[in-house]
Order: C-alpha cells, then structure tokens, then sequence
C-alpha cells in the first residue's frame, strides 16, 4: 500500500514537469523515454533482474499499451478539451474493477465500490471545476477514451504478469523498451524542436524520470504482486488532485470551490479504500 500511495503521488507531479519544461510534448516524451530506458535496464540489472527473451515476450503486449497510450493522451490534449481528456482518461476503476472482480478474484464489496464512486465524482469535480473551454470534440474525446482502454490494460496485463512471479524492475525496464519502439517514431513524425531544451529543463527531465519513471511505474509494479487491482486502480485518482493542488502551489492556478471540495472528496474516499484493504487484511 506504500509503494502504491507513493507511486500516485509521484505521478501527480509528472504533469507540473512537463508544464514547467519549455519544449514540446514530442520532445519531451523522446527525451524523456531515451535517457529512462538505459536507467531502468541498470536498475533491473542492480536488482537482479535481467531481460530474457520469456520476459521480453510478456511485456510486449502492456509495452505496446504504454507507449500508445503515451501517445493517444498527448493527442487528446491536442485536440479535446483539457478537461475531457483528464476525466476520461482518469476513469480506468471503471474498466478495471469489473475485470479485477470477474477475472482476477477480487472482492469489492458496496464498501470499496461506494468509496470508488465517491472518488470518482471527486475527480469529476475537481476537474470540471475548472473547465472554461469549449475545445472539445468528438475525435479528441475518442482519443481520450482510447488512453482510457490502453492504460487499463497495461495495468491488468502488469499485474496477470507479477502475480506470475515477473521480475518488477526488469519487467518495468522490458516495457519501456518496447514502448519506445511506439513513441519515437511518432515523437520524430510529429516533430522535435531539440533547440527548445536547456537551463533547467535538464533537471525537471531528470526530476521527472527519476521521480514518474523509476519511483512511480517501478514502485507500482512492484506493488503489482500484493495489492489487489482493484484497489491500485482506485488508488491512482488520487494524481489529478494532487497535480491540480501542486499547479496551484507553483504555478499560482487559482482553485475554485468545487475544486477543493472535489479533491477533499477524493482523498477521503482514497482514505476509505486505504482503511478497508486494512481491515480485509
């Protein structure tokens, strides 16, 4: 539950890196994924872990799913509103708890399935607090969803995976090495302004692979073994209010009511997911 806890809150601050970084999305996600790759691989290598061909084939299917949806989400930002593609994609306990429960032996119970409801309309509030955009569309709301489908699968497939004994470090380095077979070329297709890197760029890329990489998707895969899905998926609302509470600290984004009322509404249904899980174990 620690590692879990602690994987979301670093994923809260991965949004608030790539906002304070002056290059494009693109560039970013290249730089972010060619200097991540060799950092994961010595990590797995120090952990005991290495990259065989058995492990290679288990991840090509939730590496596949990482690096599209790496993709699809920068496009929704694009081409939806930021409010839409932040709800949709942020609704992952919907597909995931029916697959935990029917497929994995999950028992939920109405207690954690009204603490999801209860946080999932906290990100709803929390969000749509803000929206004062009329961007949206249909294909940008498409793409959202299909971050929305990717992500969750990624997380099922992970977690199928570590409960199969996967190593956690070298089956996070064996994904992204798969997912930047996705996201280089659509970084290079799209187009990467290597000119708009530098000053402190460089230590908010570092922050950001050391902190959303490594910390986050490592911490959370192997977390993967002893959480039950269901609750890792609730867990993971949590990041859109803590990135919306750290753009308020350091970006000065004011936050309305609804907003905070939305993010107190979240953490304390969070808060109840936590409390049940201890009270099952």
């Amino acid at each position: 539950m620690i590692a879990s806890m602690t994987a979301v809150v670093s994923w809260g601050f991965g949004p608030l890196s790539v906002r304070a970084i002056s290059a494009s999305a693109p560039t970013i996600a290249l730089y972010r994924f060619a200097a991540a790759v060799p950092l994961f691989l010595v990590v797995a290598r120090v952990t005991g872990g290495r990259l065989d061909r058995r492990l290679m084939r288990g991840a090509l299917a939730p590496g596949l799913c990482f690096g599209l949806s790496f993709v699809t989400s920068f496009e929704s930002f694009q081409r939806t509103s930021i409010a839409n593609a932040t709800l949709i994609g942020s609704l992952s306990p919907l597909v995931i708890l029916p697959v935990a429960a029917l497929m994995m032996g999950d028992r939920l119970g109405a207690r954690r399935l009204g603490f999801g409801l209860m946080a999932v309309i906290g990100v709803a509030m929390t969000v749509l607090g803000a929206s004062s955009s009329s961007d949206a569309s249909f294909t940008g709301d498409l793409l959202a969803a299909g971050t929305l489908l990717l992500f969750s699968a990624q997380l099922i497939l992970v977690k199928r995976h570590r409960d199969l004994g996967a190593h956690a470090w070298a089956f996070v380095a064996a994904i992204s090495t798969v997912g930047v077979a996705v996201i280089v070329p659509w970084a290079l297709l799209v187009g990467v302004d290597h000119a708009a890197f530098g000053g402190t760029d460089w230590v908010l890329l570092a922050l950001m692979i050391l902190g959303p990489g490594l910390l986050g998707h490592g911490l959370m895969t192997w977390a993967q073994a002893h959480v039950d899905a269901s609750v890792t998926a609730l867990l993971m609302l949590g990041s859109p209010v803590i990135a919306s509470l750290g753009a308020w600290v350091f970006f000065d984004q004011a936050l309305s009511g609804w907003q905070m009322s939305g993010a107190v509404v979240v953490l304390g249904a969070l808060a109840g997911v936590v409390l049940d899980n201890r009270r099952r174990a």
